[in-house]
C-alpha cells in the first residue's frame, strides 16, 4: 500500500502483530493509530484527507526526533550553555606579570574572543534593555575612583557638559551624583552606568557597556588587541573611539563594518585554539587587551571583601 504523508508517497509495512509504519531516513514512523484494528484500512478521519492529515503526523514525529537528538529526550527542559566568565588574573598576575602558563593564557583570551562573538550576534538579534541584567559590578569601588575614571576615561566634551562650574574632586563627585540622579537627561546613563548609589553599591554597567568596550579593541584596519606599541594604549584610548553597540540601548550603532570586527577576532581566536602559537604574539594580545580592559576600563568584576 503507498500513501502520500508529507507531499511524499510512502510505501506502508503491515508487520505481523498488525502493526504498520512507513520507512523515513533509516527509521520507522509508526502508523498504526491510522489504521482501523479490526479488518484493516484507514480509519474514517483519514480518508479523504490522508495528505492533509498525515503530513502533520510526519511533522510531528520529525520535531520528536529532532528534541531526542538535541536534549536526549528531556522532554522541554530546553537547552543551555555554561556562562562564560574570564579571570583577568589568568591573563596577567597580580604583579602585572603576563601568565607563562601560555595554554591558561589562551582558555581565557579565548573566552574573552568568544564574549565578542556573542556581542556581534546583537546585530541580528538586538540586546534590549533588562533592569535585571544590566547591573553589572565593575571594579570601581567609590564614587572617588569613578570620579578618576571619568576623567581619564571619558570624552572631554561630555566630561566638561557633566562638570560644568566645578573645579575641585568634591564639586566634580557632586555633579556626578547630580548627572545621575537626571535620569533620562543623564549623559552618563547614556554612555551605559544605568544608576548608582554610592558609596555603597559600586559602580554597575549595563551588558552592552562592556561588549562594546570590548568590540571596540577589535575594530578597524589597526586594531588596538593587535598593536604592536604597547605605549599606545594609555589612559582613555576608548574614549573618542566610535561606539560599536549603543552602551544604553542595546543596539548596533550605523555604519560599524562587522566583517572587519570579525576577522580580527577570528585572527586572535586562531591564536588561542592553535596547536602551535608564536608566544610573542599572544602575549601581545594578552598585555594590550589586559591593559584596556582590566586595568583601565575596569570591566573586571571587583574584588571580593577580604575573608571570602
Amino acid at each position: 500500500m503507498k500513501l502520500l504523508i508529507g507531499g511524499k508517497s510512502r510505501n506502508i509495512y503491515m508487520r505481523k502483530d498488525g502493526s504498520a509504519y512507513y520507512k523515513s531516513g533509516g527509521q520507522h514512523v509508526d502508523v498504526t493509530h491510522m489504521f482501523k484494528k479490526n479488518g484493516g484500512g484507514l480509519k474514517k478521519q483519514y480518508i479523504g484527507g490522508v495528505e492533509g492529515n498525515l503530513a502533520k503526523v510526519e511533522r510531528k514525529k520529525r520535531s520528536n526526533k529532532c528534541v531526542k537528538q538535541i536534549l536526549g529526550g528531556v522532554g522541554d527542559s530546553g537547552i543551555s550553555f555554561d556562562p562564560i566568565a574570564v579571570n583577568s588574573e589568568n591573563l596577567v598576575t597580580k604583579h602585572d606579570v603576563i601568565n607563562d602558563k601560555d595554554d591558561v593564557v589562551k582558555k581565557e583570551l579565548a573566552k574573552l574572543c568568544y564574549i565578542a562573538l556573542n556581542g556581534l550576534s546583537i546585530k541580528l538579534t538586538g540586546l534590549a534593555p533588562n533592569e535585571d541584567k544590566d547591573k553589572i559590578k565593575i571594579s570601581i569601588l567609590d564614587e572617588y575612583r569613578f570620579k578618576e575614571y571619568v576623567d581619564k576615561n571619558i570624552a572631554k566634551t561630555i566630561r566638561d557638559t557633566i562638570y560644568a562650574e566645578a573645579d575641585d574632586a568634591g564639586g566634580k563627585i557632586a555633579k556626578i551624583k547630580a548627572d545621575l540622579a537626571a535620569e533620562d537627561k543623564s549623559k552618563l546613563k547614556k554612555l551605559g552606568f544605568p544608576g548608582i548609589t554610592f558609596p555603597n553599591d559600586g559602580i554597575t554597567v549595563t551588558r552592552a557597556y562592556i561588549l562594546n568596550k570590548i568590540l571596540q579593541c577589535f575594530d578597524t584596519a589597526d586594531p588596538l588587541a593587535l598593536k604592536a606599541d604597547n605605549e599606545s594604549h594609555p589612559d582613555g584610548v576608548l574614549q573618542n573611539r566610535k561606539n560599536i553597540i549603543d552602551p544604553e540601548k542595546g543596539v548596533f550603532c550605523p555604519l560599524v563594518d562587522t566583517n572587519l570586527i570579525f576577522t580580527n577576532i577570528v585572527d586572535v581566536l586562531k591564536i588561542c585554539i592553535a596547536p602551535k602559537h608564536d608566544p610573542a604574539k599572544l602575549h601581545l594580545i594578552v598585555r594590550n587587551l589586559h591593559t584596556i580592559l582590566f586595568k583601565h576600563e575596569k570591566i573586571g568584576a571587583p574584588a571580593p571583601p577580604t575573608g571570602e
